[in-house]
Order: structure tokens, then sequence, then C-alpha cells
């Protein structure tokens, strides 16, 4: 164990790592919004959804009862989507990247200075910002 991480330093390797976990779970989790088609539960996220309708040959739209992510990213609906998709793998990735950086300053020494922490909270809380601005925007497209 490193010798020079305070209390404070393994709360935040904790709370970085349960973080990054749960961003990145929340991303491929396509239960963003749920609603109704058919009598039929559907849901919708940024990366995923699940019991959405596809239009066949002949113009008919059949609800297509699976999961999975987009074929394309074309395919996603809106503009606000696609801009989420990014922005929100993007904030996935900065956060899995902290926390892995994080981990390592457990095990060796000197990997996290108090310069090299602060760097790592600010990439955190910019990381959070863009997730959370580009899901509101997303929402309240949606809803418009």
């Amino acid at each position: 164990m490193s010798q020079n991480l305070t209390t404070t330093g393994f709360l935040w390797v904790l709370l970085s790592v349960l973080s990054a976990l749960a961003a990145s779970g929340g991303y491929f989790l396509p239960y963003w919004i749920e609603g109704k088609v058919y009598n039929t539960t559907v849901y919708l996220g940024v990366f995923r959804r699940c019991n959405f309708l596809v239009k066949r040959d002949d113009g008919l739209s059949v609800l297509e009862r699976a999961c999975g992510r987009y074929a394309s990213f074309q395919d996603i609906p809106s503009e606000a989507w696609k801009a989420s998709t990014v922005m929100m793998g993007i904030g996935c990735g900065i956060l899995l990247l902290v926390a892995l950086t994080a981990i390592f300053s457990c095990c060796l020494k000197d990997i996290v200075t108090r310069t090299s922490a602060r760097v790592g909270g600010g990439l955190q809380f910019l990381a959070g910002k863009y997730a959370y601005e580009q899901t509101q925007m997303c929402l309240i497209n949606l809803i418009i």
C-alpha cells in the first residue's frame, strides 16, 4: 500500500472508481426513458434501445421485441441524442482514466501529488458537467 495517501485520498479513490463504474454502466444501459408502444413497454437510452419500431420494406412499422444498440451512428434518432452519445462517451472515458490512475496511486508511491490530484478532480468535474449538460439537452429536445 502507498504510504503517501491520506484517508481522504483513499476515499477519493473509492468514490472515483464507483462513480466511473456507475456512469459507464448507465451509458450502456437503455433505461433512460420508458414509454409504451402498442401496449408494450419500450426503453430508450443514448446508446441502446429495447422494444423498438422497425420500418419494413413495404412501409409498415413493426415492433421489434429485443434490445440492441443502434446499427450505426446515423441511426441515432436526433442530433441531441448523437451529441449526448459522444459527450457521455468522452465523460465516461475521462472518469475511467482518472479512476485507473487513482487505483494505481494506492499501490505505487508518488503517482498522485497534490497537483495531480487537483488535475484529476478537475477532470472529474468536467466529465460530470459534460455528461449532465448533454443529458439535460437531450431530454429537453425530446420533450419539445
